[in-house]
């Protein structure tokens, strides 16, 4: 006959057979409250922030009409804003939702997904700013045909085309490497077989801005290549975007560095209490049995 009895700590067990008294203590292990909610805080954050560019991203591709014939992606030969503000939400919205539900639940299967995710992606970004900083001159080729590929499809995308004419107001250049770059257009080419009204032009974002004018002159780049080379620094930037972007980078070494290690300390941070959640929830369940 074995009799069980409680204590204070744990369970007292005495075999009467064998007259020998078994003591089983209870597990102390817990899991962290604070661990928890703060790891569903963490992650509620990027949740939320996935929803907004799906939306966004969803509405943009309402607005062009995308999403009635999605083969209109595939037909443009540059690359869709759109499309990297949707890849970016879907990335955040799925982490998101498995920590979240990872925390609360206190499933292990999702918060190890959410993990490893997070270590890929902060060692993903670490090995591509380590190649970048090797190979500059791969990585400038690479930029530059990127570059000239959506410049020749400048009039095909809304958002390619506002986010080339942002590019080259704030840095103030124009073209990959200079304003012959639109030469690639078929709207802005200077070869005889164009009949646009853009051709010899440039796109207003490559002009010299007035500050006489208040209202922005979409016609300011027009015919401005017929002119001498020498005279065109006088209406249209000349320096092209690529060297535009090498002297940026290090005069804002310390913010671009800054950034950088706020979002690895992020990550690290996410890791850190996903990896400590991880080990509370399995000391539990290895405690249930003894």
């Amino acid at each position: 006959m074995t009799v069980v009895s409680k204590v204070a700590s744990g369970i007292l067990v005495r075999d009467s057979a064998s007259q020998k008294m078994h003591y089983y203590r209870y597990s102390n292990a817990e899991v962290s409250c604070w661990y928890k909610y703060l790891l569903f805080s963490y992650n509620i954050v990027f949740w939320l922030a996935g929803v907004v560019f799906l939306g966004v991203g969803l509405w943009a591709w309402s607005e062009k009409g995308v999403l009635s014939d999605l083969t209109k992606v595939t037909r443009l030969h540059g690359i869709d804003p759109v499309v990297l503000v949707l890849m970016v939400g879907v990335v955040m919205f799925t982490l998101g939702f498995a920590g979240c539900v990872g925390a609360l639940r206190e499933n292990i299967c999702l918060l190890k997904f959410f993990c490893g995710a997070i270590v890929l992606i902060f060692f993903l970004e670490l090995a591509v700013a380590v190649l970048a900083f090797l190979f500059q001159d791969w990585v400038r080729d690479r930029f530059r045909e990127f570059f000239e590929s959506n410049i020749r499809s400048y009039r095909d995308d809304i958002d390619l085309q506002n986010l080339i004419d942002s590019l080259q107001k704030a840095n103030q250049c124009c073209g990959a490497y200079g304003p012959e770059d639109w030469d690639l257009n078929v709207y802005f080419n200077c070869s005889g077989a164009s009949y646009s009204r853009e051709k010899c032009g440039v796109p207003f974002s490559c002009c010299v801005p007035d500050p006489a004018q208040k209202v922005v002159n979409t016609q300011c780049g027009y015919d401005v290549r017929i002119q001498l080379k020498s005279k065109w620094d006088e209406s249209i930037f000349t320096k092209g975007c690529i060297q535009a972007l090498e002297g940026w980078l290090p005069r804002n070494i310390y913010i671009v560095a800054g950034v950088f290690i706020a979002i690895s300390l992020l990550q690290i941070f996410g890791i850190f209490l996903a990896r400590t959640l991880i080990s509370d929830i399995e000391a539990v369940k290895a405690g249930h049995h003894f």
